[in-house]
């Protein structure tokens, strides 16, 4: 029988899908909200503390994977090829509408550029997809806590003390890393991915039954101070994926949801079903909302006009979610069949 995944957990997605579009509104090259508030002020503080609450986001949604993938080695390539696909297809739509609104010149080297699924996230997601199964098989051979341990030792806390000597010596310490030879690139790599993944499986083995929901506000309550206070000396690292306060911060969360019995809500599933399609399209959305006067504002204005935009391109994302899903569905299905495997 599928697995099926409760509408709990489909909430969480859906939170977090409007928390990554928060992050990039407050992200300097995109939304620019941290380029333009004034530093120390009450907004500040408030920007600070939401990007701190939701930059656990993109390893909650590999726990996640990990929680439920864990349970199964059957994959296909189809599913894979799906999400590349659709990538793709969004990079071409968004070049010829680019192309037409900036009147541009059409150029084919441009286009060949926009067909390649060019998106970090798409592309680890993709690869820990397919690599799955192996991870699965390995940590069913172990002593699963230790093994968790480990990983979070090697990946998350030596990567963290790392980069806080790095800022703290303000010396470049690369090839101090477990990760690769070129630093520990903030998370933006195969191996958080892997780690958040095996921490996801190790939730679903294990209930916690005993930490109770206060318990779990009260973590999220203490790494989100604890990231504000932490990115005031040294915001690389404090928001790093690997972090291991990030860690603990995207674990509780998930407990925290796992904890709230909703049963099977339709619609909560159907709108989760939009968050792929959602966080491919909102950065380019992001570029028609003019952040700089409302960062500076009332706070009461600010947080409208963070709930506008991020609400108004869920909105927009959702609708070319339909759209797409009208026009490629069907034959969405069908490739999602193709080449079954199991390791």
């Amino acid at each position: 029988m599928k697995n099926q995944r409760s509408s709990n957990i489909e909430l969480l997605r859906l939170l977090c899908m409007l928390g990554v579009i928060f992050l990039h509104y407050y992200n300097a090259g995109m939304g620019g909200a941290s380029k333009y508030v004034a530093a120390g002020s009450i907004n500040d503080i408030v920007l600070r503390s939401m990007e701190s609450f939701f930059i656990c986001a993109v390893d909650v949604f590999v726990m996640i994977s990990g929680y439920f993938l864990s349970q199964a080695n059957k994959r296909t390539v189809g599913r894979a090829l799906n999400l590349l696909i659709q990538t793709s297809i969004y990079r071409i739509l968004y070049y010829f509408v680019d192309l037409l609104l900036h009147h541009k010149s059409f150029r084919w080297l441009s286009l060949l550029y926009m067909m390649l699924p060019m998106n970090w996230f798409v592309m680890l997601y993709v690869t820990l997809y397919l690599i799955s199964p192996l991870l699965n098989h390995a940590f069913s051979l172990t002593k699963q806590k230790t093994a968790v341990l480990l990983v979070i030792c090697l990946f998350s806390c030596f990567p963290t003390i790392a980069d806080s000597m790095s800022a703290l010596m303000k010396t470049n310490l690369s090839t101090f890393s477990t990760i690769s030879m070129y630093g520990n690139n903030r998370g933006y790599t195969i191996t958080n991915f892997c780690m958040c993944y095996l921490i996801g499986a190790y939730l679903r083995q294990n209930s916690f039954s005993g930490i109770r929901k206060p318990a779990l506000v009260g973590i999220l309550l203490l790494t989100t101070c604890t990231l504000v206070l932490w990115s005031k000396k040294d915001g690389s690292t404090a928001w790093a994926y690997y972090n291991p306060v990030i860690i603990v911060h995207a674990a509780a969360l998930i407990l925290l949801f796992l904890k709230f019995e909703m049963g099977c809500r339709p619609v909560i599933n159907e709108l989760s079903g939009a968050a792929f399609s959602v966080y491919i399209l909102h950065p380019w959305f992001l570029h028609m909302y003019n952040t700089e006067p409302n960062v500076n504002g009332s706070v009461f204005k600010m947080l409208l006009h963070i709930l506008f935009t991020v609400f108004s391109i869920a909105v927009m994302s959702y609708a070319a979610d339909k759209v797409y899903k009208l026009l490629f569905g069907k034959a969405a299905q069908i490739l999602k069949k193709y080449r079954p495997y199991t390791l």
